[in-house]
């Protein structure tokens, strides 16, 4: 019995079935937790999501990308990679499945502390803040999606501070857990970059972290990383599959990493 965590899919559902044959995936046993953006940009997103909702033994966070999901299953134009979900005859339960999903996972095994999120943890929360948080915005989400969506887009406010509206709270803790790549040490997010360097001179979020020797944040979302983030309690598995690059499982078990490349 293990468990995996899982970057990235963004749709590359051949990919996927590779990698599980990979680390001899059986449902049964063995459970995945996905770290957000099951689809988009890639052509078998209606695969990936049919996949794991069939599964029992597999969850995963929400990214920018299954919120975008949710957005155009409420509204009346479909992207065109993800029209075959939205004119799709089971969109609501896909909606459903959907909005259920947490922003944040915390698993415990072998004395230490996994923490999944799409995107990051900014250095003004403590881990026991992001949790409530995270909770608060999932609350936010499954109990009216319609309004939710409706003010989740936007790059302001760029930092959390106590004077925010309720809309304002939704929409910075949602680019903190599935956006943010940069930020200052107060949480100040650059959300306009996202290659390597930050055009407002922040450093990489989790750069800012003295975390507890037994946690460990895993994240995906930050392709341009590939994975690297010289620092091993912060594990990015986003090693860009959908642009050519690979598709990563990291097993929680042994902290074991898996990869298969794009086909």
């Amino acid at each position: 019995m293990s468990t995996y965590v899982i970057g990235d899919v963004h749709g590359c559902f051949d990919e996927l079935k590779k990698l599980l044959k990979k680390i001899s995936f059986n449902p049964s046993k063995d459970s995945i937790i996905f770290t957000g953006d099951l689809v988009n940009r890639g052509n078998q997103s209606l695969e990936v999501l049919e996949f794991c909702m069939k599964e029992k033994s597999i969850d995963t966070v929400l990214g920018n990308h299954d919120v975008f999901l949710i957005k155009s299953l409420l509204g009346k134009k479909s992207p065109e990679r993800l029209k075959n979900i939205c004119v799709h005859k089971n969109k609501k339960n896909f909606l459903q499945w959907l909005v259920k999903k947490p922003f944040l996972i915390s698993k415990k095994l072998n004395g230490k502390e996994f923490i999944i999120v799409h995107a990051g943890i900014p250095p003004s929360w403590s881990i026991k803040d992001t949790k409530v948080f995270a909770k608060r915005l999932s609350k936010n989400l499954k109990n009216n999606p319609e309004q939710f969506v409706q003010h989740a887009w936007g790059n302001k406010p760029n930092t959390w501070n106590d004077k925010l509206n309720d809309e304002e709270l939704d929409r910075v803790t949602l680019n903190y857990l599935t956006r943010m790549r940069f930020c200052n040490a107060s949480g100040k997010m650059d959300l306009k970059s996202n290659g390597l360097f930050s055009k407002m001179k922040f450093k990489k979020w989790f750069q800012h972290w003295d975390l507890d020797e037994n946690k460990r944040v895993i994240f995906g979302h930050w392709a341009a990383l590939n994975g690297k983030t010289l620092n091993r309690q912060f594990i990015g598995l986003d090693t860009a599959c959908v642009w050519g690059g690979k598709l990563t499982a990291f097993r929680l078990d042994d902290e074991t990493f898996f990869q298969v490349k794009k086909i």
